[in-house]
């Protein structure tokens, strides 16, 4: 996925994050270094993935994601949901 900041409308990308048991997991390239960095520790190379293992971690990243001019979006799991 590409970078989604801010369009040329003003609106902003969305991210979408999938909760999946009790985790999250969201892939997004991002061209800002700094922005990467500060959600670094988040970041499992060998699945080119970030994993957020707690809602304080999904909180912090997604309003760190939203100050960065960002949606980001929760996908629930509807996996067994009838």
């Amino acid at each position: 996925m590409r970078k989604q900041a801010p369009n040329a409308d003003g609106e902003p990308g969305r991210i979408y994050i999938f909760k999946l048991g009790h985790r999250w997991y969201f892939k997004q390239f991002f061209d800002d270094p700094q922005l990467f960095e500060a959600l670094s520790k988040y970041y499992i190379r060998e699945r080119f993935r970030f994993e957020l293992t707690t809602v304080a971690e999904r909180d912090e990243a997604m309003k760190y994601l939203k100050a960065k001019g960002y949606d980001p979006v929760i996908i629930e799991d509807t996996c067994g949901l009838r």
